[in-house]
């Protein structure tokens, strides 16, 4: 595998379903502020946790009569599982390419787009080819040729977990099952200077 960074990648939802768990009751910007993470990001995985029976709404906050609360709601864990609550909206298609690759171990972008290919799931062959690329400077895929050609090999030594491996800011890749990054263009950087 490339290089596996130890450094913990703060904005995950591993990280606002621990300090979530940890609080019990809790409100948005709590959560948002002890783990760096933007109040809408964690807005959104609320939602997704109240709508799964995970979480539900205490209190509704005050509104100052605009948009804007004088206070926000309060939310309280009522299922403190430990695993991560997982909600495959934007993450369905990395799902369903990390499952295929231990499958096919050996494709090409095509083959990988008919395995995984549902009426359920639009992928697309390009976002397939941007996650591929990604997985690779993570370590866990190399390939052979370049181009149309190109064919994708697992390396099944650095297989980590179930989950997919997640792409950040469509820069930093964050393994879920060993909770750390695997690559971040940054850190390579500092070391070639």
């Amino acid at each position: 595998m490339a290089t596996v960074n130890t450094v913990k990648f703060e904005q995950s939802r591993d990280a606002q379903w621990i300090k979530m768990r940890e609080l019990v009751d809790f409100t948005i910007p709590q959560v948002a502020n002890s783990t760096n993470i933007a109040n809408r990001t964690v807005s959104h995985y609320v939602k997704d946790l109240v709508e799964s029976g995970h979480v539900i709404c205490t209190e509704k906050g005050q509104t100052t009569g605009g948009a804007k609360r004088a206070t926000p709601d309060q939310y309280r864990v009522v299922k403190a599982q430990h695993a991560t609550p997982c909600f495959s909206h934007s993450n369905s298609l990395q799902q369903a390419i990390w499952k295929a690759i231990q499958i096919l171990q050996r494709f090409t972008t095509k083959e990988m787009l008919q395995a995984i290919s549902t009426p359920e799931l639009d992928a697309k062959q390009k976002s397939i080819t941007e996650y591929l690329k990604k997985l690779k400077k993570g370590g866990y895929l190399v390939n052979h040729r370049r181009g149309a050609d190109s064919v994708w090999h697992w390396v099944p030594s650095n297989y980590s977990g179930p989950r997919a491996p997640q792409i950040v800011n469509a820069q930093v890749i964050w393994d879920p099952n060993l909770k750390l990054t695997t690559y971040n263009p940054l850190q390579e950087l500092e070391t070639e200077q």
